[in-house]
């Protein structure tokens, strides 16, 4: 059997694939209606990357703090009358952050063979 075909149709997938990368090549220079272009003079943007990631962190704890008392209806007569009305928020952030097993026991755990011990 010959191996022609094989290779004829090998080439014809290999070249339709330049041909669509050829095709679907960005166009240099032309920019989107309504964008414009980032001219920024660092040559490195990871720190301005970074910087604009901790202004909006900072920008969502303020305003997570002002927002608290919303989702926390804290009662403050008594210690246990708080921990009851804080009961629920706590069963929440033990679900989000997955632990809602039971903890264990410690126990005490020994490596190594212990002559000694009976």
């Amino acid at each position: 059997m010959s191996r022609w075909p094989v290779v004829l149709a090998l080439g014809l997938v290999v070249c339709a694939g330049d041909l669509g990368a050829w095709v679907m090549r960005p166009a240099h220079g032309e920019q989107l209606p309504g964008t414009a272009r980032i001219d920024w003079p660092e040559a490195d943007l990871s720190q301005r990357l970074m910087d604009g990631a901790h202004r909006f962190i900072d920008r969502k704890i303020a305003e997570s703090e002002a927002q608290r008392g919303r989702a926390w209806s804290r009662d403050f007569s008594t210690p246990e009358a708080y921990v009851r009305s804080v009961a629920p928020n706590r069963e929440r952030f033990r679900t989000i952050i997955g632990a809602v097993d039971d903890r264990l026991p410690p126990a005490m755990e020994r490596y190594g063979v212990d002559a000694d011990l009976p």
